[in-house]
């Protein structure tokens, strides 16, 4: 199997992940709500299905560099929100960046390369 289909294929389990999930928690009752950066929930759906569903048909580096921005975006806004926190410890810190190691390998793993014939 090519490994653009497997990457496809591990876009679209991310896509139906969040779809599943946004039903589980029933996040449709919450679409227009003001979340805690400001932003409708609905336009942060749309921030996160984009990317995806733009890769599941294209898997381009654009889209791949557009979703690594998303990722460290939300990386740096977890360890602001530790920091924050009255009972944030140099532990919580570490515990965030080993997390954040799984998500960075599969987007290294997703980076589409051309491949020379």
């Amino acid at each position: 199997m090519q490994k653009s289909v497997v990457q496809k294929e591990i876009y679209l389990i991310a896509l139906l992940l969040y779809l599943v999930l946004w039903l589980i928690n029933r996040n449709y009752t919450a679409l227009f709500l003001k979340s805690s950066i400001g932003l409708n929930y609905w336009i942060l759906d749309i921030i996160i299905i984009a990317p995806l569903l733009f890769q599941l048909f294209f898997n381009n580096k654009v889209g791949w560099f557009f979703i690594l921005i998303l990722l460290l975006a939300h990386m740096f806004w977890a360890i602001i929100k530790t920091y924050e926190s009255s009972d944030s410890d140099f532990v919580s810190y570490i515990i965030i960046v080993l997390l954040y190691l799984i998500p960075f390998t599969v987007m290294y793993y997703l980076y589409p390369k051309k491949l020379r014939k």
